[in-house]
């Protein structure tokens, strides 16, 4: 069984904002994740205030990548932005996920200790994240890769790998997770895989002029 979110995993990243076996070429693809739809706003009459104006959604990025041979993409969860899988002999497997967030420099370890609890460790405190986390290259730019290993709530003993990234005033997570061994020999793709990430944030829509409000 693959490892999953506990119900308060998912809610802390809601609020801050995996089947290929044979070996193959890598490809190169493509992923952009449309803006989430604003409802529509309620029939105002007479008697009721207009709502007050609020910020619009911010377009969420495109990103390209090099799919490494035997990963194949999955549906991304509600945060993530790209998600995949990929399968090993006698039944192992792991699963890898992309999520953009709020810019959370300076409180990273919110994220860092929801990782941590999935392999049953206990949570560190931000100022001692520089004693757990080491440098790596990402998407063109510096990240910070944490690795732990431990039992699951199902007493499985995994391993997961989580990359944290800064730009352009979000912070990127990459994580892939699953059965300890499968995933220390997936490690090096992993990392040719975050090598080859570009991301392409949306151009900033103008503001209304006069008398195109």
């Amino acid at each position: 069984m693959m490892p999953r979110f506990s119900p308060a995993a998912a809610l802390l990243l809601s609020a801050c904002a995996v089947l290929l076996t044979s070996c193959r070429k890598p490809e190169i693809r493509v992923y952009l994740a449309p803006r989430d739809a604003t409802p529509a706003p309620a029939e105002q009459t007479a008697e009721t205030p207009a709502p007050p104006k609020t910020q619009p959604e911010r377009p969420r990025p495109a990103i390209t990548y090099t799919l490494p041979p035997g990963w194949q993409e999955a549906p991304p969860g509600q945060v993530s932005i790209a998600a995949f899988s990929v399968k090993g002999d006698g039944g192992a497997e792991a699963s890898i996920n992309v999520t953009p967030l709020p810019d959370l420099r300076g409180r990273e370890s919110l994220v860092v200790n929801m990782y941590r609890e999935q392999t049953g460790q206990p949570p560190i405190e931000q100022d001692d994240l520089a004693k757990t986390l080491q440098p790596v290259e990402v998407a063109g730019g510096e990240g910070q890769l944490l690795e732990t290993v431990g039992a699951n709530k199902d007493k499985k003993q995994i391993r997961l790998i989580a990359v944290i990234g800064h730009r352009d005033g979000r912070s990127w997570f990459y994580r892939i997770s699953g059965d300890d061994a499968f995933v220390a020999a997936q490690k090096p793709a992993f990392l040719e895989f975050l090598k080859s990430v570009h991301i392409a944030e949306p151009p900033a829509e103008a503001e209304p002029v006069n008398g195109d409000r």
